[in-house]
C-alpha cells in the first residue's frame, strides 16, 4: 500500500495561493458520516502519487496528529496554463462498503492484423467505471490485443476477464478495442478534358470584336 504524508491546514480562500507558492498542494479528505478535513501535501509527493496510484489504488494517508486513513484519489485539479496540481480530493473508504471508481485500461501484446495486414487499432475506452469493495478494486484492467488477427475483429466489455465481485457500469456490448481496415489514400487520375475554344468576351466567331462588326455594319449602311 502506498503511503503519503500530509498536514492539517487552517488556511482557506485566498491564503491557499500562498501555500502553492511554497510548493504545497491544498487538499481535503471526506467520506460518509465523517467531517471534511482540510490538509496540505508537498507538490512532489502528490505528483508521484498520481503517477503510481491513479484513482483505484488504496492509499495510506498519514496526517500529522491523526490516525492514518485509507483513502482513494477522488479528484485532481490542475492549473489551466501550467498544468500544475492545484488541489486534490481524497475519499476515505470503509473496507466493508462498496465504492465506485474509474479503473484505467492497459493494452498489452501485439496484433497481427496491425503488424502484417496494415489494420488500424482503434481504442474506444481508456477506463471502466467499476463498483466494488475497496480491497477488490484492481489497480488496472489489462487487455491483451494479441488475439486480434483479422481486420474487423474487436474486443467487447463482456469479453474481458473480470475478477468476481466487480460491477461494471459500461454496457457489456460496448467496444473496448477494434481493428479497422487499412487507410488507403485515393489517387486522383487526371482526365483529359476537351477545352472549348476560348471566346473573348465581345469577340465574334470570325475574330472580329463586337465594336468592329458594328463599325463595319455602320459603314455599309452609310454607303
Amino acid at each position: 500500500m502506498i503511503t503519503i504524508k500530509a498536514k492539517k491546514r487552517p488556511e482557506t480562500g485566498h491564503k491557499l495561493q500562498k501555500l502553492r507558492k511554497q510548493g504545497l498542494v491544498p487538499g481535503v479528505v471526506y467520506g460518509r458520516k465523517i467531517d471534511s478535513l482540510p490538509i496540505t501535501l508537498s507538490l512532489s509527493s502528490v505528483e508521484n502519487l498520481i503517477k503510481e496510484a491513479g484513482e483505484s489504488v488504496i492509499i495510506n494517508l498519514d496526517i500529522e496528529g491523526e490516525k492514518p486513513k485509507k483513502v482513494l484519489i477522488h479528484e485532481v485539479e490542475r492549473h489551466p496554463l501550467t498544468n500544475r496540481v492545484s488541489h486534490v480530493d481524497f475519499y476515505q473508504i470503509r473496507e466493508k462498503e462498496k465504492i465506485q471508481a474509474e479503473v484505467g485500461i492497459e493494452f498489452i501484446g501485439q496484433s497481427l492484423a496491425v503488424k502484417e495486414k496494415g489494420g488500424i487499432l482503434l481504442t474506444n475506452l481508456d477506463h471502466l467505471d467499476i463498483e466494488a469493495l475497496p480491497n477488490d478494486l484492481p489497480p488496472k484492467i489489462t487487455v491483451d490485443i494479441s488475439s486480434l488477427n483479422e481486420i474487423g475483429q474487436e474486443i467487447l466489455v463482456k469479453d474481458l476477464p473480470f475478477p468476481p465481485g466487480l460491477k461494471i457500469s459500461q454496457s457489456p456490448e460496448e467496444v473496448v478495442v477494434k481493428i479497422l481496415p487499412p487507410y488507403k489514400e485515393e489517387v486522383l487520375k487526371e482526365e483529359e478534358i476537351a477545352v472549348p475554344e476560348k471566346t473573348i468576351a465581345g469577340e465574334s466567331k470570325g475574330g472580329e470584336t463586337k465594336e468592329e462588326g458594328e463599325s463595319k455594319g455602320a459603314k455599309a449602311e452609310a454607303k
